[in-house]
């Protein structure tokens, strides 16, 4: 809900954000990516284009995952599950 939105920081939307990029990679074949409408549809369209990027720019500091232009030259996060899990998969919040 918007309400528990509000109640997030960034730090909790990039966790949520990594969290789901990472169950979507292990679905499938390892990797995934995201860009900044499907973030903003994670949060039911809660934050704007500018604020879903500063998210992905967040969540791709963490190692196995990566902020930056796909081939389409747009921003996006991608992951690979394989590393995230060789540094000890996902911690649950870490400033």
């Amino acid at each position: 809900s918007k309400q528990e939105y509000d109640q997030l920081d960034k730090h909790d939307k990039a966790t949520i954000v990594r969290q789901k990029l990472y169950d979507t990679a292990n679905s499938t074949n390892g990797k995934a990516a995201m860009s900044y409408k499907d973030v903003i549809a994670v949060f039911d369209g809660n934050p704007s284009a500018g604020h879903a990027y500063d998210i992905m720019e967040l969540a791709g500091e963490r190692d196995g995952y990566n902020y930056g232009a796909g081939r389409s030259g747009s921003k996006r996060l991608t992951v690979d599950a394989e590393t995230v899990k060789q540094q000890g998969g996902l911690s649950r919040r870490e400033k």
